[in-house]
């Protein structure tokens, strides 16, 4: 409806399924791992401004 195809990479449950079923082809693997690192960096990143803010 949206045409969000980036939006497909966030689906990390679905992306785990595909590759224990082998359906997911190991060249269709590096967006879902760069998505990954970056959905945990924005994390770690955010929740080191969050505790450093609640000690202040």
């Amino acid at each position: 409806m949206t045409n969000w195809h980036w939006l497909k990479y966030i689906d990390f449950t679905g992306v785990a399924q595909q590759i224990t079923l082998g359906t997911l082809k190991v060249s269709a693997l590096w967006p879902y791992v760069g998505i990954s690192c970056a959905v945990l960096l924005v994390t770690i990143v955010s929740s080191a401004w969050l505790l450093q803010r609640k000690e202040l």
